[in-house]
């Protein structure tokens, strides 16, 4: 039996006892999804362009320079991109990193946001949590559970019926902002606020002086000496790696630059598959020490993504020089520079997101290329 036929009974069989849903797949450069009547499938989508215009009954997945929901999505919703737009129901969690967030209509699960400028409208009502973090936060829709906000700036003029916790030094309280529960911020500032506005407990969270944003009060010198640490821990695997490997290192790097929202969204499909298959391995016997392989190879993908990243980076400081310094130079500049970025409180989330999303759909798909090239020439 060819291997492939033994590959596909494997999977088949340590997915039959977790549910199964159909799925469809889009992409291009401009992806325009509009069919007649409802979507049964689960839909994914890569694009410079996406915009949804019918209803999905299963899940939506997308990745791309701007992505645009129109349409009602009855399930889960997952999209990275340069600027995304919720104009319509969502049915249950929605999970978005982007450069702009905006969500328009309502969301009957969680809504959890990574972006540089996040903006919920006033008709939004959101039935379960809220988790945004981002440089520009502004919240005026209702949240049923609880808010956490953390950003550069966060303006909240809603109104929470739990808890809501707010990280940020500049903190703005609209007149129509009312929260049931417990205040929580972490400020420099005080807020001033009324009976009317807070109907719970209110904590203000003082950081220390030099205290590092979202480290909990820890020291700048003890923060930037654990990202010291993880720095050369990723530098010596890194050069490691490229040491070894070094066209199979020059070959992800070009992926990620030449087809960045196509490894976007394979990164993001990967990031969220995978485990899906890793726990319908495990709910089998014989599917257990598969299970755990699958899992372990995910972990080790999503940490070394951020090399292939690092050496794209530091190939555009040289990309207008004939004589290029070794690949182990340019990773090492690229990850200095990857990392400062990354320290900009959120873009600095927002972009090591983005990294290990582009860095792991690259490597798939320099895999993918890999193998099929080695079957033309009858190597596999």
């Amino acid at each position: 039996m060819e291997t492939r036929w033994v590959l596909l009974l494997i999977i088949v069989f340590s997915l039959a006892a977790a549910p199964a849903y159909a799925i469809a797949f889009r992409g291009g450069d401009q992806v325009r999804i509009d069919e007649d009547g409802m979507l049964l499938d689960n839909t994914y989508a890569t694009g410079g362009d996406i915009r949804l215009l019918s209803a999905v009954m299963g899940d939506f997945m997308a990745a791309g320079g701007t992505v645009v929901v129109e349409g009602k999505v009855a399930r889960d919703v997952a999209i990275a991109g340069g600027q995304i737009r919720l104009e319509n129901d969502i049915g249950q969690d929605a999970r978005v990193v982007g450069g702009t967030v905006s969500a328009e209509d309502d969301i009957w699960g969680d809504l959890v946001a990574v972006g540089g400028k996040i903006y919920v409208d006033d008709e939004v009502e959101v039935a379960k949590d809220v988790s945004l973090v981002g440089g520009d936060i502004t919240l005026l829709g209702t949240v049923r559970g609880d808010a956490s906000l953390t950003g550069g700036r966060v303006t909240f003029d809603g109104i929470v019926m739990g808890d809501l916790d707010i990280e940020s030094d500049d903190i703005t309280f609209g007149d129509n902002a009312v929260v049931h529960g417990n205040i929580t911020y972490t400020s420099r500032q005080a807020l001033e606020l009324t009976t009317g506005q807070a109907r719970g407990r209110i904590f203000h969270i003082t950081p220390e002086q030099g205290a590092a944003p979202g480290m909990g009060g820890l020291s700048i010198m003890a923060y930037l000496g654990f990202r010291l640490i993880g720095l050369f821990a990723l530098l010596l695997v890194g050069i490691l790696l490229l040491l070894l490997l070094p066209n199979a290192g020059e070959g992800v790097a070009a992926a990620v630059g030449g087809a960045f929202w196509r490894s976007l969204g394979t990164g993001l499909l990967f990031l969220i598959l995978v485990p899906a298959i890793v726990v319908a391995l495990l709910l089998t016997v014989i599917g257990i020490p598969l299970g755990l392989i699958v899992a372990a190879c995910w972990l080790i993908v999503l940490y070394l993504s951020r090399v292939w990243v690092a050496l794209w980076i530091g190939d555009r400081f040289w990309a207008r020089s004939k004589r290029k310094p070794h690949l182990v130079l340019r990773f090492a500049v690229g990850l200095l520079f990857f990392c400062i970025v990354s320290l900009i409180p959120g873009i600095g989330q927002l972009v090591h997101i983005i990294a290990v999303l582009v860095g792991a759909g690259a490597l798939c798909l320099f895999a993918a290329g890999f193998v099929a090239g080695a079957r033309k020439k009858r190597m596999l």
